[in-house]
């Protein structure tokens, strides 16, 4: 028994310093920003409000108004393309994809330019909702053609990674000819849109992605014996029970969709989805029973920390969280490509 202990101990380990980590990183996104509220004044207010304390609005509304729904959508979003990343690369049997290779990014750029030109009145609140709305339903439509495509060769890993590349394609033909039609305002934020960014965040929308994030992992979960046993090839799968075809359709379906529900509310946020489960492997090994958690919290850490720079390092102004995450995947992708081997991993 001592030794089984300190296994679960030497297990927990990796998840234990994420978590922490992720804490720290928290600290540090609400507090970063003005030099006048910073991290001194954050624990100020949060001592007060535990002793019920009434707190001054400009530190609330800085604190719990304005940076408090951005870091927790940052967490949230982070964690559910991670989630979904680590699915899609086990079903696939590919390291080097994401769910964007299912069309999915370029189905939600579609339906947001759509609402963008078309959508009347943008700018006030529901707008924003009939935007995300829009972005959901052209991502879906894409992953569904990309599948439909597929099962006329059997949906095997290969012709459904074909297949997806066609439909983005596609889509993103759809997309730049809106942005050729569009005035310049409307290509502006078209343009801001396809970057990604968290400035439209707020606690509604952190709210019903949260339930979703969640609701995804138990089922996946349910999965991962299985995903696992997808490493031995089709053949050596079905040797063991498991049906390969099912398994994709009910695997990339799960991701799909949490990964177009957080696309529709974030825009088109790179490389979270592709980064987050490499690292997550490195940390807590190649089963996915521990990968898929794991990878959820390497993910909302890395959105945390891509969103809290580009905060802070072009401070008044702000970079789009998006092009901070490209600028840590870039070179990432190419240290994959250039390792020995890195593209046998799983």
């Amino acid at each position: 028994m001592p030794w089984n202990d300190s296994c679960a101990r030497g297990a927990l380990r990796p998840y234990a310093g994420l978590s922490l980590a992720l804490a720290v990183c928290v600290l540090w996104a609400l507090s970063a920003g003005l030099p006048e509220l910073g991290l001194v004044e954050l624990l100020c207010s949060l001592w007060g409000r535990l002793w019920g304390e009434e707190l001054d609005p400009v530190w609330r509304a800085v604190f719990f108004d304005l940076r408090l729904p951005r870091v927790l959508l940052a967490v949230i979003a982070g964690a559910g393309l991670a989630l979904a990343g680590a699915g899609t690369q086990a079903v696939l049997g590919n390291p080097l994809v994401s769910p964007s290779i299912l069309g999915l990014t370029a189905g939600a750029s579609l339906g947001a330019s759509l609402v963008i030109l078309y959508g009347g009145a943008f700018q006030a609140r529901p707008g924003q909702w009939l935007l995300a709305g829009a972005a959901f339903c052209l991502a879906l439509l894409a992953v569904l053609l990309t599948y439909a495509l597929a099962s006329f060769r059997r949906a095997s890993k290969e012709t459904i990674i074909l297949a997806g590349i066609a439909v983005s394609y596609i889509f993103t033909a759809g997309t730049v000819f809106l942005q050729y039609l569009a005035p310049y305002q409307d290509l502006r934020t078209i343009v801001f849109w396809s970057i990604g960014s968290l400035w439209n965040a707020d606690f509604r929308s952190a709210g019903l992605l949260a339930p979703l994030v969640l609701g995804v992992l138990p089922p996946l979960l349910l999965l991962a014996p299985r995903l696992n046993a997808l490493a031995l090839g089709e053949e050596g799968a079905a040797g063991v029970g498991v049906g390969a075809r099912p398994l994709r359709l009910a695997t990339l379906g799960l991701c799909a969709l949490i990964s177009a529900c957080i696309v529709s509310f974030t825009g088109a946020i790179g490389f979270i989805d592709l980064v987050a489960p490499h690292l997550a492997r490195g940390l807590v090994g190649l089963d996915n029973r521990r990968v898929l958690p794991g990878a959820m919290l390497v993910g909302a850490l890395l959105l945390l920390a891509a969103e809290t720079a580009a905060r802070s390092l072009m401070w008044p102004g702000e970079m789009p969280v998006g092009v901070m995450t490209s600028m840590i995947g870039g070179p990432f992708l190419l240290f994959l490509l250039l390792r020995r081997g890195g593209l046998g991993e799983r």
